[in-house]
């Protein structure tokens, strides 16, 4: 079978659902691999920023492939649609769980706190347009991003 794709990848792969698997798979073990760099980091604060910022820098080197996974997932089939749910959730317990540590945290639910860091960093990626726009470099987004959620955070 083979679809159009402004990529020319459904030349290679069967089908849209072959791709999504193959992309969330590159997803979901850099989701996995990349907190591991920061277990050292004693601060939970600091491991959520480096957490924060790895997010970030991973989502603009991999934009084109999680803005895929982000806008075909409702379109795809019931598996890979728990596959991507499943990874944005796992970064989201990472999150949360971090946040959990915080001595002086504010109240609130710490998953909370973590959807909100997400649906910070999700716009970058999907909309990055507005970014570019903005003459907004990936390292200035993630220092704002930062310096928000460390402001919120400290307590």
């Amino acid at each position: 079978m083979r679809l159009d794709c402004p990529w020319g990848l459904y030349g290679y792969i069967s089908s849209k659902d072959q791709l999504a698997e193959m992309i969330e798979d590159v997803v979901r073990h850099a989701t996995h691999e990349v907190p591991r760099m920061f277990d050292d980091l004693s601060d939970p604060l600091d491991r959520l920023e480096a957490l924060v910022r790895a997010s970030i820098f991973v989502s603009e080197i991999l934009q084109p492939w999680f803005y895929f996974v982000f806008m075909d997932s409702r379109v795809l089939q019931t598996a890979q649609r728990a596959t991507a749910k499943e990874s944005e959730l796992y970064v989201q317990s990472l999150f949360a769980h971090i946040i959990s540590e915080l001595p002086n945290r504010p109240q609130g639910s710490p998953e909370l706190l973590a959807s909100h860091i997400m649906a910070m960093f999700q716009d970058w990626y999907v909309k990055r347009w507005k970014y570019r726009a903005a003459d907004i470099t990936p390292d200035q987004f993630a220092d704002s991003a930062v310096r928000m959620m460390r402001g919120y955070l400290r307590g």
